[in-house]
């Protein structure tokens, strides 16, 4: 992050410059990857609805993960809250 700053900064000033180190990508895309494969356990769980809770037992998750997978399968309108109980979540 900071190195992108730094970047920026130079950038903006129109100083050139060099850095020797390697960027740390391989931590991001592992992220992105684990959040998918959460994404897709989800989607398999909703069969029935379940709240979040209960999945994220289930998917032996930690809450952090869960809730991006969870947002993104939102915005792609892939599950929605249950018409029954507000508290649990179904396919849409």
């Amino acid at each position: 992050m900071e190195l992108l700053a730094f970047e920026f900064l130079c950038g903006l000033h129109k100083v050139k410059y060099k850095i020797n180190l390697k960027p740390r990508v391989q931590k991001a895309i592992a992220s992105i990857e684990q959040e998918k494969t959460v994404a897709q356990n989800i989607f398999k769980l909703l069969k029935t609805p379940i709240s979040v809770e209960t999945m994220r037992k289930q998917l032996n998750a930690q809450e952090v993960d869960l809730t991006r997978a969870m947002t993104a399968l939102i915005k792609k309108n892939k599950i929605k809250r249950s018409a029954k109980s507000k508290k649990n979540w179904v396919r849409a």
